[in-house]
C-alpha cells in the first residue's frame, strides 16, 4: 500500500517516525513485508498525556489505506502503572 502524508511534516515529525517494513517503489514509499509492522511513532512532552498527543498528532498526518494503529498507548501507564512505578522508586514524585 502507498504511504502518503496529509500535510507538511516538520523535522520533529519526521524524527518521531521509526519505519519498519517499508520500501520505495518508483519513488513512492510503500508498505513491504509480511508482518504488518509499518512504523512506530514516538512523542515527546512534559507529561505522558502531552507525549501521547504529540505522537498521535504525527500519526494523523500519515495516510496508509486500510492501516490500523493502537489508540490506547500510554493509557495503562497513566491510569495504573505510573503509581506503581513511583511507589517502587522508579519515578520521582
Amino acid at each position: 500500500m502507498p504511504i502518503s502524508f496529509r500535510e507538511e511534516m516538520s523535522d520533529r515529525d519526521r524524527d518521531a517516525i521509526h519505519y519498519g517494513e517499508v520500501t520505495k517503489c518508483d519513488g513512492q514509499m510503500v508498505t513491504a513485508g509480511m508482518i504488518g509492522y509499518i512504523a512506530v511513532v514516538t512523542g515527546i512532552g512534559d507529561t505522558i498525556e502531552a507525549a501521547r498527543e504529540s505522537s498521535y498528532g504525527v500519526v494523523r498526518k500519515i495516510v496508509i489505506p486500510n492501516a490500523r494503529y493502537r489508540n490506547d498507548i500510554g493509557e495503562r501507564l497513566m491510569h495504573k502503572d505510573l503509581d506503581t512505578l513511583k511507589r517502587l522508586g522508579w519515578f520521582a514524585e
